[in-house]
């Protein structure tokens, strides 16, 4: 007995029923994302700052033509962009996707550091990401305890 493409697709539709309240996870997913994203690119930010590199810009999202949010402060310009891909941070005299083309070696410059600076700032978000994961993964560590075998059958006979 054949049983019609579209009674197939009908049963194979029952299993992704939509929920009127699956809509409200878009905000706390999205914040987490961020949160994470923020983090991420504070450990580019944070040795830029410590080995005296000049920030031009710090953003969550890319700001392509234009922000939601900006604010100069010092000489760095704090933001929100529009398009929801990620983050960064425009360090002043790396050559990367923000296609400077001009590198005066200036002291407060990217190119102008130490090799081991330079990579202590372009591994900083990784450092960050792991450091993150570290301490998650310690506080649930931390809140469930530590795991101890039962002598006793987990199902009973």
């Amino acid at each position: 007995m054949e049983i019609s493409l579209h009674k197939q697709v009908l049963e194979f539709q029952q299993h992704f029923v939509v929920s009127p309240f699956d809509h409200l996870l878009y905000l706390p997913c999205s914040s987490l994302a961020s949160f994470l994203i923020i983090l991420h690119e504070l450990g580019h930010f944070i040795p830029a700052r410590l080995f005296k590199t000049r920030v031009e810009k710090f953003f969550l999202f890319f700001d392509v033509k234009f922000a939601l949010f900006r604010k100069k402060v010092g000489e760095t310009v704090y933001g929100i962009g529009w398009l929801p891909l990620g983050g960064y941070v425009k360090i002043s005299g790396m050559i990367d996707e923000s296609m400077d083309t001009e590198i005066q070696y200036e002291p407060d410059e990217f190119m102008s550091k130490s090799p081991l600076s330079k990579i202590f700032i372009l591994s900083g978000g990784v450092l960050m990401n792991i450091l993150t994961a570290l301490i998650i993964f310690s506080g649930i560590s931390f809140v469930q305890g530590k795991f101890t075998p039962s002598e006793e059958p987990i199902i009973s006979e």
